[in-house]
């Protein structure tokens, strides 16, 4: 009997090596899991200040185990992850990327949806088991961690580098792409990408990969939260308890 998808939200920020890692098994899982996956880029770093958290690069033990973490974590799902030397820069650099995939997944999706306010790319579960083609706004986001984090010495901050990691994720169409920049600016796109991080604190979140569950059929039912990229066996849990990784 085939099973009945359940929807999860997952919300990322560039500036994240778990979030790399988090966005990628989802996109691994979602037709083996039969999800539909709603895509919405947020910013972490207003998250924190929201929720008075501190960065674990911001703590020294913290940041010398995460540099073996993900590196270790990314080799049992085959894909480096290295922590570059100018982190530190990147991680107070990524709020105009984070426009960038707002304004993508705005486009892409056909607005700011006018209820929630949300700007993200839902991909029902049949799209996903079909393997079609992922998101624009998902191939944009793994471009700008693999030019961070994958090994590249390549940068996603500045316009330049957000132009070719636009280029490598899909976006090939120079007015597009300058069309996404410019609405960086736009106050829809920073009220969008405000109601995306907003959504994650109100949740009950206070950093990401954030993941919320919607295990039922009820609406308004609040959704499971689940906070990083090591909890995915809490989350074969909630969508039914048999389910194993592959």
């Amino acid at each position: 009997m085939a099973m009945q998808a359940r929807t999860v939200e997952v919300f990322f920020d560039v500036v994240s090596p778990y979030a790399y890692l988090g966005l990628e098994i989802v996109r691994r899982y979602a037709g083996a899991w039969a999800l539909n996956v709603a895509y919405t880029p947020f910013f972490l770093g207003g998250a924190i200040m929201a929720t008075k958290n501190t960065p674990p690069a911001n703590v020294p033990t913290k940041a010398k185990y995460m540099e073996i973490d993900v590196r270790r974590s990314g080799d049992i799902m085959g894909m480096p992850v290295i922590m570059p030397d100018n982190f530190r820069e990147v991680m107070f650099g990524t709020l105009k990327a984070q426009r960038v995939l707002t304004a993508l997944a705005a486009l892409e999706s056909g607005g700011v949806e006018k209820e929630t306010g949300l700007a993200r790319v839902v991909v029902p579960a049949e799209e996903a088991q079909a393997g079609q083609s992922q998101p624009q706004v998902v191939s944009a986001a793994l471009a700008m961690y693999k030019r961070t984090f994958g090994g590249e010495g390549k940068e996603m901050i500045s316009d330049e580098g957000l132009r070719a990691a636009l280029i490598e994720g899909g976006v090939d169409d120079p007015d597009r792409i300058e069309a996404l920049l410019v609405a960086t600016g736009e106050s829809g796109i920073k009220d969008a990408l405000a109601a995306n991080t907003q959504r994650v604190v109100d949740a009950g979140s206070f950093g990401g990969p954030t993941f919320l569950i919607h295990n039922s059929d009820d609406s308004d039912a609040t959704p499971e939260l689940i906070f990083g990229s090591d909890r995915f066996h809490h989350m074969a849990h909630l969508l039914g308890g048999g389910r194993v990784l592959i």
